[in-house]
């Protein structure tokens, strides 16, 4: 159970975000996207709670659906001397990286006080143009939803 203390957040991100231990790098949610016919539409959602979370996805009009778990890599020299500005962490640590194929739905450890992240990529089939939403659930809190807009 959360305690008092801790409280299970969800957050929808663009897939160009990087969800770091201590929090996504950009934080901008997203409520909608696009994709063109014969496109991926993908996209991110960012967790943290210390809970076992259950987390599944539901739609009428899914075709195909892959799901990853965002997994972390160390890096001992992120960027090198003289780097530009424009960097989203300049000190060793742990970076998103490598994708874990999962299937839905699926369990996930939290850890206290970390952020976690699953990358979501959706098939645009040719037959489904138009509106569509997907939702994203997770136990213990209301679904988000995420509009879909196939061109």
């Amino acid at each position: 159970m959360l305690t008092d203390k801790e409280t299970l957040e969800m957050v929808v991100l663009s897939s160009l975000d990087k969800v770091f231990d201590e929090g996504p790098s950009d934080g901008n949610q997203i409520s909608e996207g696009m994709a063109l016919i014969d496109e991926k539409f993908s996209f991110q959602v960012a967790f943290k709670g210390s809970e076992k979370l259950n987390f599944k996805i539901e739609s009428n009009t899914l075709t195909e659906v892959n799901i990853f778990k965002v997994g972390q890599v160390m890096s001992h020299l992120p960027v090198n001397e003289g780097h530009d500005e424009d960097i989203l962490k300049g000190i060793p640590g742990l970076f998103p990286d490598v994708l874990y194929p999962v299937t839905l739905p699926t369990e996930v450890n939290g850890t206290a006080g970390q952020w976690h992240s699953f990358w979501i990529e959706i098939s645009a089939d040719s037959e489904l143009v138009g509106n569509h939403e997907v939702d994203l659930i997770v136990e213990g809190l209301p679904a988000k939803k995420l509009k879909r807009y196939l061109h």
